[in-house]
């Protein structure tokens, strides 16, 4: 065999070998052994932006490829501790009516702390993320947007609980459809 064939054989080796690991990669991801590509961890992602947004008032902010596996929670208190400037009672976490596979996001305190993901398959979401002073973002800053009749939010806002004093910064972070 001359080395022009020698080389053609050692080419296909090659080109196998990227199928079957491309090949490999999706049927992993499909087992959920994998997250998907480009998915984002919600409560580190949720901090992220929380922290970026106290310093913007009233500025809607959506994060797409969020993706909930069972038994993951977004918690307000982890985000608020990431945040770097809230406590626990200034955010609120909620799955809005518009969210997808809704049935399968649980509010176990219904009090706006804690959501826990109990579905049988990854769910990729979006989150909607505003903060303001609480009586700016009730009064004013959630109807600018529309989010009610966009995300179905409002609903979610009645488990929320007003900070004391009600100037207070606030960030409600709510799941919304992808």
């Amino acid at each position: 065999m001359d080395s022009k064939g020698q080389a053609y054989s050692v080419f296909k080796l090659l080109i196998a070998a990227v199928v079957a690991g491309a090949i490999l990669l999706i049927l992993l991801q499909v087992l959920q052994v994998l997250p998907p590509i480009g998915a984002q961890n919600p409560n580190a992602i949720s901090s992220e932006i929380v922290k970026s947004q106290i310093n913007s008032p009233g500025e809607e902010r959506i994060i797409k490829d969020v993706s909930f596996n069972n038994g993951d929670s977004l918690n307000a208190k982890t985000i608020a501790s990431g945040s770097g400037g809230l406590g626990t009672d200034q955010v609120c976490v909620f799955a809005s009516d518009f969210a997808p596979n809704l049935e399968s996001f649980i509010d176990p305190g219904e009090n706006g702390k804690v959501v826990i993901y109990e579905g049988s398959f990854t769910q990729k979401t979006r989150l909607f993320i505003m903060c303001d002073r609480w009586n700016d973002l009730v009064d004013e800053s959630l109807e600018v947007y529309n989010v009610d009749e966009r995300f179905g939010i409002d609903e979610g806002l009645d488990n929320c609980e007003a900070p004391t004093p009600e100037t207070s910064n606030y960030c409600v972070v709510a799941i919304i459809s992808d």
